[in-house]
């Protein structure tokens, strides 16, 4: 099943706080070995809902997640749930009212202050996707009216948030090819956008490239490359955000043939990362993976 091809149809955070003359012992010890393979895969599964479930972005504090569902008419809504501890199970979702429509809301990213969430929708034109934003003036606000960016074309898509200024989105209308690639633009305070180029190195090939999924200091990326038949999860490094990502490479056991792997979210630590597979207990769920 390709849940990508009917959306388009139809590690770590800069600067670890340690002060200059801290000593070693002073500094946080590691919730994960960054360089490790991640683990077993877990089915978020207080979240599987009776349709599909798709894009789980989650705060920084990964007690609070967003994420996309299909509905009776075969639209998508954005649900939020949230838990007390990341070692809880997430409590049952809710539908964020403000942010849907009859039409498709898709691939909710939360920026890191938590004060605003870019999305894709179709609502002007069914079938046709662009970029929104709705922004809140505290972090458990409701979300006011969202509007459209238009600094961003239509045909952009699955937006993602690295950090305050770094932002990611997927399009198949920029490089004039039809295959989708990965761009970054600059995130102003104001919310406008600029500097749009391609993120070029490893990442971009003449197959399609999409939802990029990066840490908070843009030097390691995961998104979901088409194989011919369906999407798995890729990552690749770089040095500095001045350089082109190294060769990507497919992340063991992210590559189940036959279905769709599409990465949403990875921590500021890199040590959990969240995916949809269309081979979940109820379609398309949300899962996590973990470095230990």
């Amino acid at each position: 099943m390709s849940l990508v091809v009917c959306f388009y149809m139809g590690a770590c955070g800069g600067g670890n706080g340690i002060k200059p003359d801290a000593s070693a012992s002073d500094a946080p010890s590691a919730r994960c070995d960054p360089s490790a393979p991640f683990g077993t895969a877990k089915e978020l599964t207080p979240l599987d809902g009776p349709t599909e479930d798709l894009g789980g972005r989650l705060t920084n504090d990964q007690l609070t997640i967003l994420f996309s569902r299909t509905n009776a008419d075969k639209t998508w809504d954005i649900y939020s749930a949230t838990r007390p501890a990341i070692t809880d199970p997430f409590g049952t979702p809710q539908v964020v009212g403000t942010l849907n429509t009859i039409y498709s809301e898709l691939w909710p990213a939360l920026t890191p202050d938590g004060l605003g969430v870019y999305f894709m929708s179709d609502r002007i034109t069914p079938g046709t996707y662009g970029i929104w934003v709705a922004k809140r003036t505290s972090p458990t606000g409701a979300w006011g009216p969202p509007t459209q960016v238009t600094d961003l074309m239509t045909g952009d898509a699955t937006p993602y948030v690295a950090n305050a200024t770094g932002f990611y989105f997927a399009s198949g209308m920029r490089m004039g090819a039809g295959a989708n690639d990965i761009f970054r633009a600059t995130l102003g305070s104001t919310g406008a956008m600029s500097m749009i180029g391609a993120v070029i190195g490893g990442v971009d090939t003449p197959a399609s490239e999409d939802i990029p999924v990066l840490t908070g200091d843009e030097l390691h990326i995961f998104f979901a490359r088409n194989n011919g038949t369906d999407f798995d999860i890729y990552e690749a490094s770089r040095s500095s955000t001045s350089d082109g990502f190294g060769a990507a490479t497919a992340v063991p056991g992210l590559a189940m043939a036959g279905f769709d792997e599409l990465p949403s979210w990875i921590s500021p630590d890199g040590c959990d990362l969240y995916y949809s597979t269309a081979a979940g207990t109820t379609g398309s769920d949300l899962f996590e993976v973990s470095r230990p």
